[in-house]
């Protein structure tokens, strides 16, 4: 019995390689496999046999040489299997039909009402009923749904322990979902799931230690080491936006006051430059656009938000050490003028060295990152199952 379950988990490691290796590599033939991944070539063809029986892998036209057997490559079939993900932000339901690439094949945004989870699970519901309106399809196509949220989470269960910003507490948000759809469901933290996809298939793909930032409503960071995010022992590691950087300063939705997103998160900023052109009618309104026209007051707040969240994430980086640190959120429409500032701190500040910072400026990177949490099941065995219908 031993010997099975030996032998089971070890053709389900060798699965994982190779797919993973695939992602990575793309069209790669069976031999190039079994050297690259120390395989030997009988386990190879087991396994992309079986790959190949369940339409997730596929082979190409054989590769033209000078004579002898053409080596076959193979590639993973993303299109044989679908997921959905869902962005939830305080205006609606942002939603994409992806494949296992997380490549968008439909997208739908849709207003909401009010963020009660009744209320985001009705509409996410009859979204996913829009997008795949044949049931018996949902059931052999779809290998899961995606949610994306703001706040903490613990991932085993699909619990919602906090949102503060919509008033959530202890939500059973996957769970309400998977018994609307009846097909399972991950949840987690949007800067989570956005880093799980720039690891998958983004910038951070060929980075094993990789940090993600967010700024937007908020600021949050996510933190991979070799595919695995770091969740801390309440599942709230990253709330970096929760950093004390003014004592009895401005209040932050989290109820405390000075925290680092009361002053430098997108929305904060944005709050903070209206507030100026109401006192300087000939402002030019939309803050990135005064800063783009050099407007010195624009400047000035940007370099000052830049300064300030390089300053903490220099602290951060000494801790964590990531290789690159990928922006993301609303507050990338700053570009340069934020950037710059956030690096220049870092490269003062930080102990051993200040690792690249990119930003993302794919509009669709948030709910293709909630796609992502039901494609790294598909990659990695060892992850969490989603919930189900109970």
């Amino acid at each position: 019995m031993k010997l099975k379950g030996d032998q089971q988990t070890s053709r389900a490691m060798n699965r994982r390689l190779i797919l993973n290796m695939l992602r990575r590599s793309g069209p790669t033939s069976r031999a190039e496999i079994a050297i690259l991944s120390g395989l030997s070539p009988a386990a190879v063809t087991f396994v992309i046999t079986d790959l190949i029986e369940e339409g997730l892998v596929i082979e190409g036209e054989a590769s033209k040489g000078t004579g002898g057997r053409k080596p076959i490559p193979v590639a993973i079939n993303y299109a044989s299997r679908l997921t959905i993900g869902f962005k939830l932000n305080a205006v609606g339901l942002e939603a994409v039909l992806s494949d296992l690439s997380t490549t968008p094949i439909e997208t739908i945004f849709q207003p909401i009402p009010d963020t009660r989870p009744e209320t985001v699970v009705c509409h996410a519901a009859e979204i996913v009923r829009r997008l795949m309106p044949d049931a018996k399809h949902r059931a052999r196509n779809l290998i899961g749904i995606g949610l994306a949220l703001p706040g903490s989470y613990d991932v085993e269960t699909g619990i919602c322990t906090v949102l503060a910003r919509f008033g959530w507490h202890n939500v059973p948000i996957a769970e309400m979902l998977a018994n609307e759809v009846d097909v399972p469901v991950w949840v987690d933290n949007d800067v989570n799931s956005f880093a799980l996809a720039q690891h998958l298939f983004g910038q951070g793909q060929q980075h094993d230690q990789m940090m993600a930032l967010a700024i937007g409503a908020g600021i949050g960071a996510s933190f991979l080491t070799n595919g695995i995010v770091h969740r801390g022992a309440n599942g709230a590691a990253g709330e970096i936006g929760h950093t004390i950087v003014t004592p009895g300063g401005l209040r932050c939705e989290c109820g405390r006051q000075g925290c680092m997103q009361a002053y430098w998160s997108e929305s904060a900023l944005t709050a903070n430059w209206a507030a100026h052109c109401a006192a300087a009618p000939d402002a030019i309104v939309d803050l990135a656009a005064a800063a783009d026209a050099d407007d010195p007051a624009a400047l000035a707040l940007l370099r000052d938000a830049g300064l300030g969240i390089g300053t903490v994430l220099a602290s951060v980086v000494n801790v964590v050490d990531p290789d690159i640190i990928i922006v993301g959120g609303e507050g990338v429409r700053f570009g340069a003028h934020l950037r710059d500032p956030i690096a220049e701190a870092m490269r003062k500040l930080a102990f051993k060295s200040s690792p690249e910072i990119v930003f993302d400026w794919q509009h669709n990177s948030w709910p293709r990152g909630a796609a992502a949490l039901a494609v790294q099941r598909f990659f990695n065995f060892e992850s969490r199952k989603g919930q189900v219908a109970g």
